[in-house]
């Protein structure tokens, strides 16, 4: 993105613009819920990369589309050595790992961060498949029988996010110099976790590994 140097140009600016601005400056939007709180962030940002802070290290933030899904690109000026790739939660958003990079600075490698955003799904909430929370909480009310069931069950959309999440490992892996895929770490939180598990287990090849956060089992059979 070009240097912003007035208000003028960010009054100007779309929301994708204001993201890609305020990301760049290392700070979140996670709270901006109307183009005037963007703007104000984007203020915000632009005295902060003015200033020369941001993201440290020669380290950038960018936006991009990978296998359909927004992305938010966290890149490492020399070539990575790892590439995580991190779903968010049912109802989140990929900004709210926006952290996740500078908290783990201290990893002794080159790592590159892929957030990918999910799609709203039928009740409004950002989702990577259909999730029913409503029956999961009833099978877990209903104690094991009924989780042994749920657990065993292909939720609607799974296969056309197992498609879509594969083609994103790959596209990424071309941005990042076709990093090999045993160095790609897929992770996930809460349905963001269960996607990972499932897309590593549905992948030609190994990843280097899979992490989840307050995930569970699903499509065991298969698993």
């Amino acid at each position: 993105m070009a240097s912003v140097s007035s208000d003028t140009e960010i009054d100007t600016m779309s929301i994708k613009d204001l993201r890609s601005l305020i990301t760049l400056a290392g700070l979140s939007f996670a709270d901006c819920l109307e183009k005037p709180d963007f703007r104000v962030r984007a203020q915000e940002a632009r005295a902060r990369l003015s200033a020369g802070g941001g993201s440290a290290g020669g380290e950038a933030n960018k936006t991009a589309v990978l296998g359909g899904y927004e992305c938010s690109v966290h890149q490492t000026s020399e070539p990575a050595e790892l590439l995580v790739i991190l779903l968010h939660g049912f109802g989140a958003s990929n900004s709210d790992f926006a952290s996740f990079p500078s908290m783990a600075s201290s990893i002794p490698k080159r790592v590159a961060w892929v957030f990918p955003q999910a799609p709203a799904g039928g009740m409004g909430a950002s989702a990577w498949w259909e999730l029913d929370a409503m029956k999961w909480f009833m099978a877990a009310q209903q104690g094991g029988a009924a989780l042994g069931q749920l657990i065993r069950e292909e939720p609607p959309g799974l296969s056309a996010a197992r498609t879509s999440l594969a083609t994103l490992v790959s596209e990424a892996q071309k941005m990042f110099g076709d990093i090999p895929l045993e160095r790609v770490v897929l992770a996930g939180f809460s349905q963001g976790a269960m996607t990972a598990m499932d897309l590593a287990l549905q992948l030609d090849g190994n990843v280097a590994g899979v992490t989840m956060i307050s995930g569970a089992p699903i499509v065991v059979d298969q698993w």
